[in-house]
């Protein structure tokens, strides 16, 4: 198991993933609505499981798609939140 996780830029660089960073992001996307603050921590789990599995990093991008779609279960008024902060390339991908 990789004992530093990454992830890779749009532009190709690298920087180590940050749960809270993440956490924070899912959060504001989620202000106002009644979201379980524990089900964005699920959604932080799942991106840093599939992080691990993929060897310790994983694209922007993808965790971009992670993320909307577990917001999309949750709370369309969050995944919108959440999809409008992104680049036009991760909100087409999904």
């Amino acid at each position: 198991m990789p004992d530093q996780l990454e992830v890779i830029k749009r532009d190709g660089s690298r920087q180590p993933f940050d749960r809270d960073k993440l956490l924070g992001s899912l959060s504001r996307a989620s202000h106002k609505r009644n979201v379980d603050p524990r089900r964005l921590s699920l959604i932080v789990d799942g991106v840093e499981s599939e992080l691990r599995d993929r060897g310790g990093e994983l694209s922007a991008e993808r965790i971009s798609e992670l993320c909307l779609a577990g917001l999309q279960k949750l709370d369309r008024g969050a995944y919108l939140q959440f999809a409008g902060t992104l680049p036009d390339a991760a909100r087409s991908a999904s």
